[in-house]
């Protein structure tokens, strides 16, 4: 996968911070409603991520996939993450990249639960990891 510049235009980056604002804006209102029914505490995580699909037939991936998209994370939990795309992803299982510090990635599997278009130009996508996560030591990492 290219640089994130390569990837995404600083107006699209702009748009994406703007509309998490705004969706955290709305979850903050609801809270109180949902906080019984979540398995897991969410952190909020705001990063960059990368996302590559998973072949349907081999399951594979390569980190040079030009099918890879640059997403903007909302949140994370030990069991998964909240994220926004501009396009809708097209199959449930991925690859995700999350950045932990500036030499180091953090690859991960997961399954989409959620995607729901909250924008013209954007999609909120909630993904399952695989495997459960420590969220201290990425967001510690993350910085």
């Amino acid at each position: 996968m290219g640089t994130t510049q390569d990837m995404t235009t600083l107006q699209e980056a702009e748009n994406a911070w703007k509309l998490i604002e705004m969706l955290d804006r709305c979850d903050r209102r609801t809270k109180a409603n949902f906080k019984h029914a979540r398995k897991h505490e969410r952190h909020t995580f705001c990063h960059t991520i990368g996302v590559y699909p998973l072949d349907d037939q081999t399951g594979h991936w390569s980190p040079d996939s030009a099918d890879a998209v640059v997403a903007w994370s909302r949140d994370l939990t030990v069991a998964g993450i909240g994220f926004i795309v501009r396009q809708n992803l097209l199959g449930d299982q991925l690859v995700l990249r999350l950045s932990v510090n500036w030499d180091a990635a953090l690859y991960l599997r997961a399954t989409v639960k959620k995607r729901r278009k909250v924008h013209e130009d954007f999609w909120e996508i909630g993904a399952e990891f695989q495997q459960k996560i420590s969220v201290e030591e990425v967001i510690d990492r993350a910085g």
